[in-house]
């Protein structure tokens, strides 16, 4: 520690004020990505570090993730970020939680959090054809109405990489006809049992959750937010509802930018512990109903709304998408990340194997 407060203290002599100033705002972020990242990589994916290197990791032309090193103890399966020696952030992985990253916490009670959550599995066989178990037969004769060489072409496209400096690393595709798969292909080092990121596919299971609150009759769509979600809540902050959110039309204040790494959408991830808390605190730019705009932050406060409305044990809650929904559809890989705060990471941080993300869209069709 005090070797890094002396280096700190050196930065701030020898470099320009407005150049510190951007380091140390941007320094927290690009320590907490490298650490959620490579935590969830390597104990979720289970993958290599060399292979995360070459892909979600890879810096080439982000100077600001080449100054943040990482430290892995694997014994507690704990990921350290560290920007220019000085500032931290560190991610803790749980089992059936994924990786979490500290902010106000210690890693000892993120532990305790979770100490009495027992995550289940389902039991998919994997005697039966998918989607009800995980056997998937090479095809016979190809499906009616579908040109398989031009299938193939079209998919193989989108593992084409034609511009070298910004690569698509597109990690799977699985083609879904009549409830069967008849055609999947993976990029290296991937395989069809591996857990992915869905990144924004995470909304659509935040929206699957509601359905299922919905039919059980524990929430109303058009009723107004409790006024315990807002921290310093307006007239038009009373007015929206879960619909306002769902249909992305709370007027919420958002920008859902990723050219930048000053965007909503890198603060929320790896910027804070508490991202519902954050949204929440967004002044009202439009009146509910009145104007739609894509936004991440409100998937991360739907996440928060679930676990109030549920008003059960936070067990409960983090069991509510595998219990009901994972389980039902052989959903046997899914993990949903949390925040410090224990809501799901609702706008991105879910992980399952590409078949496993095919059933969901299976179950939307």
């Amino acid at each position: 520690m005090k070797k890094r407060t002396l280096l700190l203290t050196i930065l701030l002599i020898s470099v320009p004020i407005g150049v510190v100033a951007l380091a140390m705002r941007l320094g927290p972020v690009a320590a907490g990505y490298k650490a959620q990242t490579l935590c969830s990589g390597l104990y979720i994916t289970q993958r290599s570090h060399d292979q995360l290197l070459q892909g979600e990791l890879k810096v080439k032309d982000q100077p600001i993730l080449r100054l943040t090193k990482t430290e892995v103890d694997s014994k507690n399966k704990i990921v350290h970020g560290i920007f220019l020696g000085v500032i931290q952030r560190t991610a803790v992985y749980r089992e059936g939680l994924g990786c979490t990253l500290t902010f106000n916490k210690t890693t000892p009670q993120l532990r305790q959090q979770s100490a009495s959550f027992k995550p289940s599995r389902s039991k998919t066989s994997d005697t039966l054809p998918w989607p009800l178990g995980n056997q998937v037969e090479p095809l016979k004769t190809n499906p009616d109405g579908v040109d398989m060489d031009r299938l193939k072409l079209a998919v193989g496209k989108a593992f084409a990489e034609p511009v070298a400096d910004k690569p698509r690393q597109t990690r799977a595709v699985v083609v879904v006809k009549e409830g069967k798969i008849i055609h999947e292909r993976y990029a290296r080092d991937i395989n069809p049992a591996l857990p992915l990121q869905g990144w924004s596919m995470t909304k659509t299971v935040m929206n699957a959750l509601l359905g299922i609150l919905s039919a059980d009759r524990k929430v109303d769509l058009d009723k107004p937010l409790p006024d315990s979600i807002w921290p310093n809540p307006t007239a038009n902050h009373r007015n929206i509802t879960l619909n306002h959110l769902l249909h992305m039309e709370a007027g919420l204040e958002w920008h859902e930018s990723y050219g930048s790494p000053f965007g909503d959408p890198v603060t929320f991830s790896w910027g804070t512990g508490d991202r519902a808390k954050l949204m929440a605190s967004r002044p009202v730019l439009h009146p509910p109903g009145t104007k739609w705009k894509y936004s991440s932050g409100n998937s991360y406060l739907l996440a928060d709304v679930i676990r109030r409305l549920q008003n059960k044990s936070l067990d409960d809650y983090w069991n509510l998408p595998r219990e009901r929904l994972f389980n039902v559809i052989g959903m046997d890989s899914a993990v949903i990340e949390t925040d410090e705060a224990g809501n799901f990471g609702g706008g991105g941080f879910m992980y399952a194997s590409p078949r496993d993300w095919a059933r969901l869209g299976l179950l939307y069709l």
